[in-house]
């Protein structure tokens, strides 16, 4: 990914909170008809070593996991808020530009039909984004997991990517004046779209706000 020195985000803490906030990714990945893609949900699980894994699953009638192999690095790309940035807010003479966050991860992936290590991805996947999990809904929640796991285990396959190279961009408007960084956040807070609202509150915490 090219990203401009003063883009690059090298806070290991803002490149995991992306990747938790925005696990919806691409998988880029290689295969004998070319490159190939698929979006889906990867969750990142830190390992006791400090190393850094990405867990997911494809359906299994998507021929793209069987072309991953240890072999063959992939590409798992998350992409976090942008928001356009319009140069009538900024003091001085610029062009138009977008602002953004994006993590790029490369890795080795590894493939497992295992219906246990399958079924534990979907249940941690249901567990974060089916819905709140309190002593009230929890039967109901468990009986939901009960009547489509199986189902789900059958048809899916169970994907890991063993992390060994990161890239960040956080392109927040660094390269203007402090001035002009204060009026792209306060028009970026009155837009009615959330994405613009999140690049906002990104530009104050790389501030310090």
């Amino acid at each position: 990914m090219y990203v401009p020195k003063h883009f690059q985000e090298d806070d290991l803490h803002e490149i995991k909170r992306l990747i938790r906030e925005y696990p919806f990714a691409t998988l880029v990945s290689t295969s004998v008809i070319g490159s190939v893609a698929s979006h889906v949900p990867l969750e990142l699980d830190e390992q006791r070593d400090g190393t850094m894994q990405l867990v997911g699953h494809l359906a299994r009638a998507n021929p793209q996991w069987q072309s991953l192999t240890v072999e063959a690095d992939v590409l798992a790309i998350f992409s976090g808020p942008h928001a356009y940035i319009s140069p009538d807010w900024y003091g001085t003479p610029a062009v138009p530009t977008w602002n953004y966050q994006s993590v790029h991860l490369y890795g080795r992936p590894i493939v497992t039909h295992d219906p246990d290590e399958i079924r534990a991805t979907l249940a941690g996947l249901l567990s974060r984004h089916h819905r709140p999990v309190t002593e009230d809904s929890m039967e109901e929640d468990l009986a939901l997991s009960k009547k489509t796991m199986d189902a789900l285990v059958r048809n899916v396959v169970g994907i890991r990517v063993v992390v060994d190279r990161i890239e960040a961009a956080s392109k927040l408007s660094q390269n203007r004046s402090s001035a002009d960084q204060a009026s792209v956040i306060e028009h970026l807070r009155q837009s009615k779209d959330s994405a613009s609202r999140a690049v906002a509150a990104a530009m104050e915490r790389l501030s310090g706000e």
